[in-house]
């Protein structure tokens, strides 16, 4: 691993030399770069050093610090930016704009330090991974969608296995759909499955699969579609990390053209994680206020991380229901618009209990069942070239 330090304080070199440990390669930038206007800085920084990590200060000001960072996310987002400047509420602010990953203060100690490097290598190998697979999709034109709720009893799984089998039944085969509710994940029951295996399994021998194992791990759904269901068990799911998540989704993703990902309510590790890699996102956002509040929260704090790369695309659940708000009500409060409206039906829970999706059933005149075809066309529709993702976004603003 390698660290560049934009910084003139060589005793601040040694400090992190001795955090870091003998394997890390900590190198200081010419300080002529110091100089330069940072963005003229950046490329001729990159051009001499191929660190991961960059943290910039101290001795520092804080102003050229943050610009170099946000030069650093514009030019170069799979480098990871520490800054070590004393902290302020205005410069943590402008911090998570620029996509810094960790503001440090420059008298804190080593394990201060360790912890932020450890934090921004962990970034820095998500954003080259995910380079990786958005070129890969571009490429073969496949599409993860990441299923996503602020709260829980939204609808989520509803609208995940219904999306997974509307997609199914136009490209049969070619459709997967990845329980990451690691603790309580209802997928199997959605889809009235008996899984063998799970994604713990995966998980655990993800270094050693290839697409012949992975396969042996899915269960197969009557609509051909095939599923990597959660754990039997809360305890199992607690030892799948983050990265394992990344790298099973990245080997699933390479074998099918869709992958459906039904996701943890809120924005833990897993979730992000899947965000990370995702090439669509369908935020589902309940009719009542906190959920709306919520919904509105987490939009921000998606821009905020960066998180931004992805088509989104917004349900609203229980669209129909009598809470004293309607639909320009909450467009205003979450400020974009609503792409579907699914209304509520005693159809929906039936479904579940039953095992057999909306769209799996003979409802077709039903409001349900239309708005769950709508929802499967934005993405059957849509283009699969190295342009898709830009098309999707015109195609959600029409």
């Amino acid at each position: 691993m390698s660290v560049l330090l934009l910084t003139p304080d060589r005793a601040f070199a040694d400090r992190v030399r001795s955090a870091l440990g003998p394997d890390t390669d900590v190198e200081l930038a010419d300080p002529a770069a110091l100089r330069e206007d940072p963005r003229y800085a950046i490329p001729m920084i990159a051009a001499q050093h191929a660190a991961e990590v960059v943290i910039v200060g101290p001795e520092v000001d804080a102003q050229r610090a943050l610009d170099y960072a946000h030069e650093f996310d514009l030019q170069r987002p799979d480098i990871s930016v520490i800054l070590c400047v004393p902290t302020s509420a205005d410069v943590l602010g402008e911090a998570l704009h620029a996509g810094v990953r960790d503001v440090v203060d420059p008298l804190a100690g080593d394990e201060r330090i360790l912890e932020a490097y450890k934090r921004a290598t962990e970034a820095a190998a998500r954003a080259r991974s995910q380079t990786t697979v958005e070129d890969r999709a571009s490429d073969r034109g496949s599409m993860v969608i990441a299923v996503a709720s602020p709260k829980g009893g939204s609808g989520k799984t509803t609208i995940a296995t219904n999306l997974a089998v509307g997609l199914a039944q136009a490209a049969p085969g070619q459709v997967a759909i990845v329980d990451l509710d690691l603790q309580f994940g209802d997928v199997a029951t959605a889809l009235q499955l008996m899984p063998e295996h799970s994604i713990a399994d995966a998980a655990r021998t993800v270094a050693s699969l290839d697409a012949m194992s992975l396969k042996v791990l899915l269960t197969h759904h009557p609509v051909d579609l095939f599923a990597l269901c959660a754990p039997d068990s809360p305890g199992e799911g607690e030892r799948i990390t983050a990265g394992q998540t990344a790298e099973v989704l990245k080997l699933i993703q390479r074998e099918f053209r869709y992958v459906v990902v039904d996701t943890a309510a809120g924005l833990g590790e897993q979730t992000l994680a899947a965000l990370e890699i995702a090439t669509d996102v369908v935020l589902i956002c309940a009719m009542d206020v906190p959920g709306v509040r919520s919904f509105r929260t987490t939009l921000i704090t998606l821009d905020e991380i960066g998180l931004t790369s992805a088509a989104r695309h917004v349900v609203l659940t229980r669209a129909d229901a009598r809470v004293g708000l309607n639909i320009e009500d909450i467009e205003r409060t979450i400020g974009r618009p609503i792409d579907v409206t699914v209304p509520s039906t005693r159809a929906v829970p039936l479904s579940m209990n039953q095992g057999t999706p909306i769209l799996q059933s003979e409802q077709r005149r039903t409001a349900v069942y239309q708005a769950l075809t709508r929802l499967t066309g934005r993405f059957v529709d849509a283009p699969y070239d190295t342009a898709s993702t830009q098309s999707r976004r015109w195609r959600r603003r029409r």
